[in-house]
């Protein structure tokens, strides 16, 4: 039987060790409900590498002092941002491919990524379609 993340424990718990490290401050809103919406195990597995990945960069990249995740549940979308106060380089020419993979799993979950970036910071914004990340039989 496939695992289900817990978004709350899941989701929050996994990405707040990694900013608590770095001590970058961090406030989250998240409009989902547990106990109605359970996610299926890839998108799990997505939306979980997505975040992984902006917060990779967020940490290596940004120099930011704080960062706000939300995760909503609006109308047929799941829906993730995430936005920072650091340099808003993120469509410098770099190295690594983590933008690109992150549009990627967007893509995957038949979603899309969107970056803005200015001097004010950077925002990442994740949108599937609920009916590619919810198992209905459990929500």
């Amino acid at each position: 039987m496939p695992q289900y993340m817990d978004v709350h424990d899941g989701f929050v718990g996994v990405t707040r060790a990694q900013l608590e490290e770095a001590h970058v401050r961090s406030n989250w809103t998240i409009n989902v409900h547990d106990e109605e919406l359970r996610l299926t195990p890839q998108a799990s597995l997505q939306l979980l590498r997505v975040a992984q990945e902006a917060l990779t960069n967020v940490l290596k990249h940004a120099h930011a002092s704080h960062v706000q995740i939300d995760l909503r549940h609006a109308e047929d979308t799941l829906e993730l941002q995430i936005m920072d106060d650091g340099r808003g380089d993120a469509h410098s020419k770099g190295t690594g491919r983590g933008l690109e993979n992150m549009r990627a799993r967007a893509r995957q979950m038949g979603g899309t990524l969107e970056v803005q970036s200015d001097k004010r910071g950077t925002c990442v914004a994740l949108k599937v379609p609920m009916e590619t990340a919810v198992d209905l039989h459990l929500a």
